[in-house]
């Protein structure tokens, strides 16, 4: 599994190696098109990183693979391998909470991770106890990640899109929270405003991007 799949050029690698790959994004414009240009290769759209069961779906096949590829019937394995690129100037904390998801829910054998921060981060834990480019697992790593991973939750459960205080536009039609706040999945087909912010009632950006919400 490759998380952050974009043009799917490591995700054909992975599968030319592998039995069974799936590619996962978060744009829907992007796996189409990729999907389009390596149509043997399985692309799908997911936020990876606030979708934990859609992702926990992705990584179940309901069989074991054989050497020859056929799926049998009446097991169930997960995916023992994730790659995950969901950009490398990400901040620590939301590739932290993917990396909890993965860990606990998935238990893949192996795991990339392209982090620019999370490797600053691993650099200073193995300076502080003395090591030298590597470290084994400990529970002061562990928990050093799950403390910038108790507070990134907090801060998304602030920003939960229902619990804005609603908004209407100047013709008294609601603004999209959803739109706002993280990603309307209706898209042209929502009843509400994609227009105005929901923060300063001005058109043309959201309330993610206006300044007095920042």
């Amino acid at each position: 599994m490759e998380i952050g799949s974009s043009f799917g050029m490591t995700t054909q690698i992975l599968y030319e190696k592998s039995l069974s790959v799936v590619g996962i994004d978060i744009s829907e414009e992007l796996v189409q098109k990729t999907q389009e240009r390596l149509p043997r290769v399985r692309f799908e759209c997911l936020d990876a990183v606030k979708d934990t069961l859609g992702l926990m779906k992705l990584a179940k096949w309901d069989g074991v693979v054989r050497e020859d590829g056929v799926l049998v019937e009446g097991e169930e394995v997960m995916c023992n391998c994730v790659f995950v690129d969901i950009g490398g100037n990400r901040e620590i904390e939301m590739v932290a909470l993917l990396l909890e998801s993965v860990t606990t829910r998935i238990k893949p054998y192996l795991i990339v991770i392209k982090s620019e921060e999370l490797f600053q981060h691993a650099r200073q834990f193995c300076e502080s106890i003395g090591s030298v480019g590597s470290f084994a697992d400990s529970p002061e790593w562990r928990d050093s990640l799950s403390n910038m991973i108790q507070l990134k939750k907090n801060k998304l459960s602030r920003l939960h899109p229902l619990k804005q205080t609603p908004r209407s536009n100047p013709d008294g039609i609601l603004i999209c929270r959803y739109h706002n706040y993280q990603r309307c999945k209706k898209a042209e087909l929502c009843q509400f405003d994609h227009i105005h912010c929901n923060e300063c009632g001005k058109p043309g950006h959201t309330a993610k991007q206006c300044q007095p919400f920042k």
